[in-house]
């Protein structure tokens, strides 16, 4: 009799087993590891260690007859965090080379950062078998037996049915080339403040202040950001996100080349594409009017070419400061005929640099180099960069020498020291 009951709960535990078998381990490590860099390591809400696994043996096709669902298998990753939510998916079709085989869907929470590492650290060679074992509910949610050649590892799994589900606000989406809009943001974000991080300076904001235009700008009061990116059918946004956030919109979508879809809520913002779906919360609070900072009455201005600039200033840094850039100094600019010499000393050395310009009128000002690197390196698509002197401690003014640029669509903004003496 118990031979018996022995049997019959070890076929109604075979039954409730489902297997997955990973063919293409490259892909399936990648998409593992991507999502468990959004799971929470250090978490009041313990399930967000979890990375959720959701796997479907029907995929949708599009057919003569509309869309239907076809015999194939498609896997979805979630890693979530407070502020912001991963979904990667993959989905192919029966006949086609696909990543992993499964006999039966799965839903599943894994511990994120434990599975990954495990992944990353099995032989390649051996064939990779996984088992889902479900638990009873009753504080035994299961576990992960993971077969790789003759060895066999196992993780506990987390309450699955305790996992938040996030999904993006229902607004109409927005589509950008992935390249302009990771670097609007990224390019813009060294203009934030970083150590108040309560503070809607301690972000990015993208505003719609003319229909079809975004202005992606940043601020810390000592310099300022700007960029523009087109959206032909928005009228209203205003929004802040966090350095986090913009760092990893980069991560996810910045080296793709093609069409991002950007859904921009009251809450969340929601990027798609690639197979990877990103929403993360907004920062509350009301940005400074960037707009009122572009001063008027242009004393003097010259034309240089960015790289040139931009390795002067880096080559003062070197000689005064060093490798560390966070020292406090000064770099001495003048302009004028045809001339721009920049100038420092501090207690490395001292530099002088000269560089051959367009100018228009003569102006001299003390700035800190770090933050008009930084400035130029904002402008490093363009080949020539335009310098506006306004007076003595009025911002100085960075943007591309284009015609299109003149209306300060995109410029950077770096407040002077004092005047220069002389």
């Amino acid at each position: 009799m118990s031979n018996l009951l022995e049997m019959m709960q070890e076929k109604a535990a075979e039954e409730m087993t489902v297997r997955l078998k990973v063919r293409d381990k490259p892909a399936f490590i990648r998409m593992i590891d991507e999502t468990a860099g959004f799971c929470a390591e250090v978490e009041s809400i313990p399930v967000l260690k979890g990375m959720l696994l959701q796997v479907k043996t029907k995929v949708p096709k599009r057919t003569a007859n509309g869309m239907e669902e076809v015999d194939g298998v498609a896997l979805f990753t979630t890693g979530s965090n407070s502020n912001q939510t991963l979904i990667k998916g993959y989905a192919a079709e029966f006949g086609q080379d696909i990543m992993f085989e499964a006999d039966a869907p799965i839903e599943a929470l894994v511990p994120a950062g434990r599975f990954a590492e495990l992944l990353k650290k099995l032989p390649q060679k051996a064939e990779w078998i996984f088992e889902f074992n479900a638990g009873n509910g009753e504080e035994d949610y299961g576990f992960l037996n993971i077969r790789c050649g003759k060895s066999e590892y196992m993780l506990q799994l987390l309450n699955v049915s305790e996992y938040p589900q996030t999904r993006p606000e229902s607004v109409p989406p927005l589509a950008f080339s992935s390249k302009e809009f990771c670097s609007a943001l990224h390019n813009s974000k060294y203009a934030s403040e970083k150590k108040t991080m309560d503070s809607p300076i301690a972000g990015i904001h993208l505003i719609c202040r003319e229909e079809g235009k975004i202005i992606v700008e940043t601020t810390n009061r000592r310099q300022a950001s700007v960029e523009t990116l087109a959206a032909t059918t928005l009228r209203e946004l205003d929004m802040i996100i966090s350095h986090d956030t913009v760092d990893r919109i980069y991560e996810v979508f910045g080296k793709h080349e093609g069409r991002i879809v950007v859904q921009f809520g009251t809450a969340t913002i929601t990027v798609n594409g690639f197979g990877s779906t990103l929403i993360s919360r907004v920062v509350e609070g009301k940005y400074p009017d960037l707009s009122k900072m572009v001063p008027n009455g242009i004393k003097a201005e010259c034309i240089v070419l960015q790289k040139d600039l931009l390795g002067a200033f880096e080559r003062c840094l070197l000689m005064v400061v060093g490798d560390k850039e966070n020292s406090s100094c000064s770099v001495s600019v003048r302009f004028g005929n045809g001339v721009l010499a920049l100038s420092a000393k501090g207690q490395l050395g001292k530099a002088e640099d000269c560089l051959e310009v367009e100018t228009d009128g003569d102006a001299s000002f003390l700035i800190d180099p770090a933050r008009a690197k930084n400035a130029l390196k904002s402008l490093s698509s363009h080949e020539k960069v335009r310098i506006q002197f306004i007076g003595a401690l009025r911002p100085i003014i960075f943007y591309p020498d284009a015609s299109e640029y003149e209306d300060y669509t995109k410029f950077a903004l770096v407040l002077p020291l004092r005047a220069a003496e002389g």
